[in-house]
C-alpha cells in the first residue's frame, strides 16, 4: 500500500483556499461535498497519485448523524489530520491486516458530488482512524473512479513526512501489519510533520489541534 493523501482539517473551506493559494495558485480545486459525512473539501495534487486535502465542515448541508470524520467537529485551528493510505484491493488488505493483529474497520462505500454535479465513488474503512484523525491511517480503494490527483494537478511535491510518538513502537506494528513502509520516531509529544515543496518555497503543516472530549 502507498500513501494516498494527507487530510487537512480547517473550519472554513473558502477562507482555507484564499489562504493557501499563494502557494498553490489555481491548482486548488474545489472537490466537492461528502453528503454522508457532512463534510466538504478542496484538492491539489502533490505527485503522481497522492494528493493534499483540504476538508471542513459543510455548513450548508444537513447536520450528519455521525460525528464528522477525523474529529473535525473538535478542530480548534487548521492542522495535518490524518493521512490515507490506498490499496487497489481493499478486502484483501483488510484480511492481512486483521491476521497480522490489526483491524482497520469495516469496509463501506462512500461518495463525494462534483461542483459540476457529478458523483464519484470509492470505498474506505471505517474504524477509529477515520473517526479520530491522527497518526494511523484509514484505507482507500477508489475502484474505478479517477484519482484526484490527475484532476487537481500542480507543480507541489511532497518533501517530507514524519510522525512522531511515545507510542511509536505500538504505531509501527500497526503500519507493518498494513504492510505500509512509514515508521514513527521516539518523541515525548504526539504529531505528525509534513513539508511539500511549492512553487514559493516550502509549506509545513502539522497536527491539527482538536478540543480535549472525554
Amino acid at each position: 500500500m502507498e500513501i494516498d493523501h494527507f487530510a487537512i482539517g480547517v473550519p472554513d473551506l473558502d477562507e482555507a483556499i484564499e489562504e493557501y493559494a499563494p502557494y498553490f495558485g489555481n491548482a486548488i480545486k474545489r472537490g466537492g461535498r461528502h453528503p454522508d459525512f457532512g463534510t466538504h473539501n478542496a484538492l491539489v495534487g502533490i505527485g503522481e497519485n497522492i494528493y493534499l486535502e483540504f476538508i471542513a465542515p459543510d455548513k450548508d448541508a444537513p447536520e450528519p448523524k455521525q460525528p464528522r470524520p477525523v474529529n473535525l467537529d473538535n478542530l480548534i485551528s487548521p492542522g495535518l489530520a490524518t493521512w490515507i493510505v490506498r490499496s487497489d484491493n481493499l478486502d484483501a488488505a483488510v484480511r492481512k491486516a486483521i491476521d497480522a493483529g490489526y483491524d482497520p474497520g469495516i469496509i463501506v462505500p462512500a461518495s463525494r458530488t462534483t461542483p459540476n454535479g457529478e458523483t464519484l465513488t470509492w470505498r474506505l474503512t471505517v474504524g477509529a482512524p477515520l473517526r479520530d484523525g491522527g497518526p494511523i491511517p484509514f484505507l482507500i480503494d477508489w475502484q474505478d473512479t479517477p484519482h484526484p490527483s490527475t484532476t487537481a494537478p500542480s507543480e507541489s511535491r511532497l518533501h517530507s513526512f514524519k510522525i512522531l510518538s511515545p507510542r511509536h513502537e505500538s504505531l509501527n506494528e500497526v503500519f507493518a501489519a498494513l504492510g505500509i513502509d512509514q515508521r514513527a520516531e521516539p518523541h515525548e509529544i504526539e504529531q505528525m510533520q509534513l513539508t511539500l515543496q511549492t512553487p514559493k518555497g516550502l509549506l509545513n503543516f502539522e497536527s491539527a489541534k482538536m478540543k480535549a472530549t472525554q
